[in-house]
């Protein structure tokens, strides 16, 4: 006997199980205990497993009791795997053809969710080889999950999904034995079965519709009308999301971060359940799904600190649904805030599974790129020669989506840098490299190559050898654009000398390369500057007596503090500029910036000239910021590292910025007190800033703050107990952003680090997770 209520109870659960304002003291049956794990209501569903009524039941029927712990396994990370193996066997060996198929379908989601794509797709076409011909709902279902998982696997499954169809053409719902049905539900058990038929139609078509791709399919989905099944789904997963919103805006209002709580539910219920059922029906519109559910989740983790496995999941399902913007976002923000653990852990699982042509996506080599540095050195190898195997496969093309063969290889050269980094093998990386460059027989290639030249950091000696070596042959000469790029990164500047009528350009590139030759100006390149920048800066003060403002391009004021470290005579323009109220915030913001960290490079005359003007340099109109923050971040910076107002005026100006509800300004506040700390200021009240920023709620203050604190511990002769302590804690925070913000400001102490800071900055050289946060640990340890 075929029990078609066990396919009722995950493709229309609210159908099978009990209604929650309708309570019964009978004990549900399996079928309904199924539903409700679905529905979310996995702790009724425990309860009856836990209960002597399933004892009874699994006597009669041990299929189904097996069917029901199983697949409530299969949805649990802890027991994922022991319940694909329960499902995969009971596939096997079920007598009951729903029962069979069931089990196959859940499997199969739980396999991809693991990306096991080739156990899913096993599992199922094993499952539709063993059902009966006349059992034709049924061969349906399988064939549109063979589509489905097929599409994730690289491929269209169109040839499944005609199948499919034509199996569900051959159906006949009222031909279905009745079943019962939940008491809240008015509809009869044929009924519910045709409502399964067509949602399972309609993701036959909507497949051939993603497949057509473009207006046409897009078209031919907008005029379908949806199945009751799908609108349902939408409807409630939609009035779910809204109701989170609503709550967390609750919370948020009534001026705390815990008012979510009073549920005993996560909120997320109804999305998860519209997920699982348009995956179980094959459905293309469980990609979205898979989107939703990871945005659900991840309002609920960021709200409520999550765990680590909210944030993997949430990583896979962005992944999975293809949703590559909301994947950087997410990948990125695990790698600078945590948790690194969960980020390493994803990272590992798409390396073994996800690799070859098909799977390798934009989704999955910006994971790989990113995660890379959380991988073993033999981890990273290995997917380094998986995706080097591949590396000039052709990117998938389907359903109108398609991607230049250029801008595949640019996109996985750079992961593979990536994990040539964490490898070690740079060179060897660097010699596949140049040889595909050699090989490129599109001339637009050129370009994409030169796009994914890593970073110098990212070259040993070996590796710039190698290139040299390649740049003074005759091949770089057919590869323009790639030599360019590659010369930039082993080749310092040229200083090219200033000719008369040089624009700021000229001058910036010319700046920049002094900078990184370690050279002076020669005197007539000097003089050169000086009478463009004096005609800049008064251009500057003029456009703005005149009400007009200019963007874009270099900005002479920040120009000019560069110039004067090298003696050019500029302070009297400049400070025309940083003093002139008129004057927008634009064109004085870097040169503030620059300002305040010239300490005793600052000329006589302009230090002169600033003196008691300290209210003028938080002076200017904001005119192409949004938001304006006052006091003006930039000019505080200035006045507070040159001394330039009572430390009484200077703790009420930055304390504003500490208190803004903007995060822009709190960012620019932790920013202020860095920049007084790097200056030289000793302030007990500076130090007690900075230790109560270190532990604000915005990650990118708390970073910039512990960066602080380490260049107070340098400046003083030691900080407070307390403060050390909080450095202490701060280089353990998850991530890898923090961790290196305090390194980085440990570099300066040298030998002057305590053995408590010694021993745990050798710890993390050691044992940290992140690749980046070893090295410059180590870099430390060298210094002290």
């Amino acid at each position: 006997m075929t029990k078609l209520k066990w396919v009722a109870a995950i493709l229309a659960s609210s159908d099978i199980a009990p209604h929650p304002n309708f309570r019964s003291t009978e004990a549900p049956s399996m079928e309904a205990a199924l539903a409700l794990h679905f529905l979310g209501r996995s702790h009724e569903s425990q309860q009856y497993v836990d209960s002597e009524d399933f004892a009874g039941s699994k006597a009669v029927d041990p299929d189904g009791a097996a069917l029901l712990v199983a697949a409530m396994k299969a949805t649990q990370t802890a027991t994922i795997d022991e319940g694909v193996r329960a499902l995969s066997d009971l596939a096997r060996r079920a007598t009951d053809p729903a029962v069979t198929t069931v089990a196959a379908l859940v499997a199969a989601q739980a396999a991809a969710e693991l990306d096991r794509l080739e156990t899913s797709i096993a599992v199922l076409r094993a499952t539709l080889d063993q059902t009966d011909k006349d059992q034709h709902f049924l061969r349906a279902l399988l064939l549109q999950n063979i589509a489905h998982q097929l599409w994730d696997f690289g491929e269209t499954g169109e040839a499944e999904s005609a199948l499919a169809a034509a199996e569900l053409g051959s159906f006949d719902p009222r031909t279905v034995a009745e079943f019962e049905m939940s008491k809240s539900v008015g509809r009869t058990s044929a009924d519910t079965i045709a409502d399964i038929a067509a949602l399972a139609l309609d993701a036959a078509e909507a497949q051939a519709s993603t497949v057509k791709g473009g207006f046409e399919g897009w078209l031919d989905r907008l005029k379908t009308e949806r199945p009751r099944i799908a609108r349902d789904m939408e409807i409630r997963a939609g009035q779910a999301v809204i109701k989170l919103q609503q709550r967390t805006l609750a919370s948020h209002l009534a001026g705390h971060g815990r008012g979510m709580t009073w549920r005993s539910e996560a909120g997320d219920e109804p999305v998860v359940h519209a997920l699982y059922v348009f995956e179980f029906a094959g459905h293309p519109r469980a990609r979205y799904f898979r989107e939703v559910t990871a945005e659900t989740r991840m309002t609920l983790a960021l709200h409520h600190d999550g765990p680590p496995w909210l944030y993997q999941e949430s990583l896979r399902l962005f992944r999975q649904a293809g949703s590559k913007k909301s994947l950087e976002a997410l990948s990125r923000r695990m790698d600078e805030s945590g948790p690194l653990q969960a980020l390493r852990n994803e990272t590992q699982r798409v390396a073994k599974a996800c690799t070859t042509a098909n799977q390798l996506n934009e989704c999955v080599l910006y994971l790989l790129r990113v995660g890379a540095e959380t991988l073993g050195k033999d981890e990273a190898r290995q997917a380094f020669e998986r995706i080097a195997a591949v590396r000039n496969a052709r990117p998938i093309e389907r359903g109108g989506n398609w991607q230049s063969a250029g801008a595949r290889r640019e996109s996985v050269w750079r992961t593979l840098f990536a994990l040539s980094g964490a490898t070690g093998l740079s060179n060897d990386a660097i010699r596949l490299f140049l040889a595909d460059v050699d090989d490129a027989t599109a001339a637009d290639f050129d370009l994409y190559y030169s796009k994914a030249v890593p970073r110098a950091s990212q070259l040993d000696g070996e590796a710039t050898s190698t290139i040299q070596e390649w740049l003074h042959s005759t091949k770089a000469q057919a590869r323009p654009e790639t030599a360019a790029a590659l010369n930039e990164r082993v080749q310092p500047t040229a200083v090219e000398q200033l000719g008369e009528g040089a624009d700021l350009e000229e001058i910036r590139l010319y700046l920049n390369a002094n900078l990184e030759n370690n050279t002076t100006p020669s005197v007539t390149s000097l003089r050169v500057l000086e009478q463009v920048l004096k005609r800049e800066l008064a251009e500057v003060v003029e456009s703005a007596n005149r009400g007009r403002h200019s963007f874009g391009g270099p900005i002479p004021t920040a120009l000019a503090i560069a110039a004067l470290r090298y003696g050019a005579n500029l302070s009297d323009a400049v400070a025309d500029v940083l003093l002139d109220p008129r004057v927008a915030r634009a064109s004085k913001a870097d040169a503030l910036d620059r300002l305040a960290g010239m300490g005793s490079d600052l000329p006589a005359g302009l230090s002169a000239r600033l003196a008691g003007r300290a209210t003028d340099l938080l002076e200017g109109p904001s005119v192409f910021r949004e938001t304006v923050i006052d006091p003006f971040p930039e000019g505080l910076r200035a006045v507070g590292s040159l001394n330039l107002a009572p430390s009484s005026d200077l703790q009420i100006l930055v304390g504003q910025l500490l208190g803004h509800s903007d995060g822009e300004a709190r960012y620019e506040g932790a920013q202020t007190l860095r920049r007084w700390a790097m200056s030289g200021r000793t302030d007990q009240w500076l130090e007690t800033l900075v230790v109560h920023a270190s532990h604000s709620s915005d990650r990118d203050v708390r970073g910039i703050a512990a960066n602080a604190l380490c260049h107070l511990l340098v400046r003083r002769d030691g900080l407070s107990p307390a403060a050390e302590t909080r450095i202490a804690q701060l280089l353990h925070e998850d991530g890898s952003l923090i961790p290196r913000q305090v390194l980085n400001g440990l570099k300066e102490l040298g030998d002057h680090m305590s053995r408590n800071l010694t021993a745990r900055v050798a710890a993390i050289a050691e044992q940290h997770l992140h690749r980046q946060v070893r090295l410059v640990a180590a870099q430390v340890l060298e210094h002290s």
